[in-house]
């Protein structure tokens, strides 16, 4: 029996080093005496084999590193995991930003009902511009300066018209009125416009909706795509573009010092002129006629082209009122009230 020099303990006939100590062991006391045999006590090896060892080698079998598909189900389950997380966090950001643009305090003070309607003071001769994207717009006058807005939105669903905005601006003697629609909203907003006689309306475009304009002293300029223009009892000069509608328009005072331009696509054209109008006319269609009364004293002819043409001067101003169609009927005539 081999017997370890460093701590006595008994060691196996092929160690090379003490797996109690750790101690390197001399090859040459591999093969002990008879005589050590003897002197060595029983109870000292029966206690050498109870004492824990102290050292062990290290092992290197098949158990001492995990097999490479333990190691390949380990690496795809972090990948897993990890692309989990991701996928969370930006479905987590996505509903953040959906929540932030829909129910944030600013945009919940933002959104208004279906009705709105608002009162400010505007003084004589100011300027007043209206942008809506689908709706009428009714304008009227009175004696006051101060200006009404009254604004009806219509749509299919309530939210559409929650999310529909009515900006009202002035800035001195300039009032601005505008619709803000969300994208893709098909919301129609009705205005009802009560202004001072006295004003410009400088800049009013619809696209899809009818104008009505009664009792301006003033300069007006309409533009729509789709919808007619209808203006009465105007003392000024009148800028009016439609692509599909009609035009219809009664002065009570022809602009001297202004140019009165009427400009349709598909659609009529009427005129109604007071007893004294001191300006020029030119009229003319491409399909279609031009009818005026007799006392006009108007020139016709065939058109530079095609169609029909009507000329002539009503008094002694520069003023020119200038009627044009491409598709519809020209009518021009004289008020006596």
């Amino acid at each position: 029996m081999r017997i370890c020099t460093q701590c006595r303990s008994a060691v196996g006939p092929d160690w090379r080093f003490c797996r109690y100590c750790g101690a390197p062991l001399d090859i040459a006391s591999a093969s002990p005496t008879a005589r050590e045999m003897e002197e060595e006590p029983e109870t000292q090896l029966l206690e050498s084999r109870e004492t824990a060892p102290a050292y062990l080698p290290p092992e290197s079998g098949p158990e001492a590193h995990p097999p490479p598909r333990r190691r390949f189900r380990l690496l795809a389950l972090v990948l897993i995991g990890a692309l989990a997380l991701g996928t969370l966090g930006s479905a987590s950001l996505f509903l953040w930003h959906e929540v932030a643009r829909y129910w944030s305090p600013a945009r919940l003070s933002a959104r208004q009902g279906a009705e709105f309607s608002r009162r400010l003071p505007l003084p004589f001769g100011s300027e007043v511009t209206l942008v809506n994207t689908n709706g009428n717009v009714t304008v009227t006058t009175w004696a006051q300066e101060e200006a009404a807005i009254v604004a009806h939105k219509r749509g299919s669903a309530d939210r559409d018209l929650a999310d529909v905005h009515i900006e009202v601006t002035r800035e001195g003697n300039a009032l601005s009125i505008q619709t803000l629609h969300p994208e893709g909203s098909d919301a129609a907003v009705d205005y009802e416009l009560m202004l001072p006689r006295r004003v410009n309306l400088s800049n009013m475009r619809i696209v899809n909706g009818r104008v009505h304009i009664r009792d301006i002293e003033g300069v007006v300029r309409v533009q729509v795509v789709n919808g007619r223009i209808e203006a009465e009892g105007i003392a000024g000069a009148v800028q009016a573009e439609t692509v599909n509608g009609r035009i219809e328009v009664a002065f009570t005072r022809c602009a001297s010092d202004r140019d009165t331009t009427l400009r349709a696509v598909n659609g009529r054209i009427s005129v109604t002129l007071p007893e004294t109008c001191d300006a020029r006319l030119e009229a003319e269609t491409l399909r279609g006629e031009i009818e005026a009364d007799d006392e006009l004293g108007l020139t016709f002819s065939e058109g530079r082209f095609m169609g029909r043409r009507a000329e002539g001067r009503l008094g002694h101003s520069e003023a020119m009122i200038r009627l044009s169609t491409l598709n519809g009927t020209i009518r021009i005539r004289r008020s006596h009230e």
